[in-house]
């Protein structure tokens, strides 16, 4: 399993989540094999429990992950397994590294509904981060997402069922930021 966690100053500032390697049965591994989107109810229904999606998407379709009902964490990135202190981008994330999505990406209405087990997920950078009503309805167990977006175009609020301990890790004074205040949610910036 590798951690990953927000660290300021060489200490731990806030624990996100833990992934298993990728050769684990539970977790699916997206790479090549995906142009720009994963398409509608690519794995609605399925008992997986990790998702590491690894190429630059640009859209996940509506009900992709819908009923993952076993979904803990969905990623974008590279696990960072180098011993070096080398920063990933942005700095302070520590454990994956992250690449630029596209400059757009987008999460379609329920992409990820009744996803009851869903605690985290990190986004892949890009400038724009669109997410649709209810695209993370009745994810009860959501507690941190990881967004570094310039801008975002949210439909109303894509997580207003999520609990009230939903944490974004964002930049300061981003979008994400002044979207995770006005709803009430914690803030943890990097």
């Amino acid at each position: 399993m590798k951690p990953v966690y927000v660290e300021k100053d060489k200490n731990l500032e806030y624990f996100i989540c833990s992934f298993p390697e990728n050769n684990e049965k539970e977790t699916v591994c997206i790479d090549g094999s995906f142009n720009d989107v994963i398409s509608k109810n690519a794995f609605s229904n399925s008992n997986i429990r990790f998702v590491h999606i690894k190429n630059k998407l640009c859209c996940i379709f509506q009900s992709t992950f819908e009923n993952c009902e076993c979904l803990e964490a969905v990623f974008f990135g590279e696990l960072d397994d180098s011993s070096e202190n080398k920063e990933p981008t942005p700095p302070g994330i520590k454990g994956i590294k992250q690449e630029s999505a596209s400059d757009n990406f987008t999460v379609q209405t329920n992409a990820f509904k009744n996803c009851c087990s869903l605690n985290t997920v990190i986004f892949p950078n890009c400038n724009t981060l669109t997410i649709e009503k209810n695209a993370f309805s009745d994810c009860e167990a959501l507690r941190t997402v990881v967004a570094f977006a310039d801008n975002i175009d949210f439909t109303e609020n894509p997580f207003a069922d999520c609990p009230e301990y939903l944490t974004f890790v964002c930049k300061k004074g981003s979008a994400v930021e002044k979207f995770a205040r006005e709803n009430g949610y914690r803030i943890e910036n990097v």
